[in-house]
């Protein structure tokens, strides 16, 4: 996840930089896969919560990690959505 997301952002500066819509429409579509991950995640997170095999206050970091990820795909997806808005309207 960590690898992904840091490739989206990535991605979603060369569609600024390259004022590409097709770079900017593969950073949107890379969001679905960090979107399954999460919830992929999450769901592990909640099972090793519930067997004991991890304690709150790791878990509790453990999701931070998780959201932060998550928004920072977000941001990526921001910033590509206004660079095709701004490549749709020339």
């Amino acid at each position: 996840m960590y690898e992904l997301v840091l490739d989206t952002i990535s991605l979603s500066i060369l569609a600024i930089d390259k004022q590409s819509i097709e770079f900017a429409m593969d950073v949107i579509s890379r969001t679905n896969r960090i979107d399954e991950l999460e919830r992929a995640y999450r769901k592990k997170h909640i099972e090793r919560l519930n067997s004991g095999s991890c304690d709150a206050k790791t878990g509790i970091v453990y999701g931070d990690m998780i959201d932060n990820l998550k928004r920072m795909g977000n941001y990526a997806v921001n910033i590509a959505e206004t660079v095709i808005i701004r490549l749709s309207n020339k």
